[in-house]
């Protein structure tokens, strides 16, 4: 399934417009899993540039939720359309309709985020397969958009302005009294 279109950045850091590729994981029991594979830049959209043969393989990811939409959002965002096979959002609900999954229950509630695959085949021939989808790596959630001193540089500009604020207001009482 492709949800997007969305950017990404390619194997130069280069933005680049894509989709992101969700696909259903069978377990060996036969339960499943959703799997954001990551991003598909648009000029791979063509499945015959990326064959694929199914073949056991390990998953290490990040369990997700998805995107949660605000109030807002739920009611002023475009749908995703899983009957027509057309995603905008990471709605895991909206993503296991199209899954056939026999546990449609579980299935719907998370979906993995891939850090990491392994084909199995290339485990034993000592070799990584080169993958078309740009994943997200563990450093990229340990980011955060503010460093170590933005929390201290607004917490002195909060606490400058209530000081100006009470000695204003202490030196308005004395001028008066």
């Amino acid at each position: 399934m492709h949800v997007g279109p969305r950017p990404g950045a390619d194997e130069s850091g280069e933005t680049t417009p894509g989709v992101l590729v969700v696909t259903p994981l069978r377990l060996e029991d036969g339960s499943t899993v959703m799997v954001n594979r990551g991003h598909l830049a648009a000029h791979r959209m063509d499945r015959a540039t990326r064959p694929e043969v199914p073949t056991w393989v390990r998953v290490r990811g990040v369990l997700e939720e998805g995107e949660i939409p605000n109030l807002i959002g739920r009611y002023a965002r475009v749908k995703n359309r899983p009957d027509r096979n057309q995603y905008l959002y990471l709605i895991a609900p909206e993503l296991a309709e199209n899954a056939n999954a026999r546990n449609h229950e579980e299935c719907s509630q998370a979906l993995v985020t891939a850090i990491d695959v392994l084909y199995e085949d290339d485990f034993k021939a000592g070799f990584r397969r080169q993958l078309p989808y740009t994943m997200k790596h563990k450093e990229d959630y340990l980011l955060f958009w503010a460093d170590e001193h933005t929390h201290f540089n607004y917490a002195m500009q909060w606490f400058g302005m209530g000081t100006l604020m009470l000695v204003m207001t202490f030196y308005k009482f004395v001028e008066v009294s």
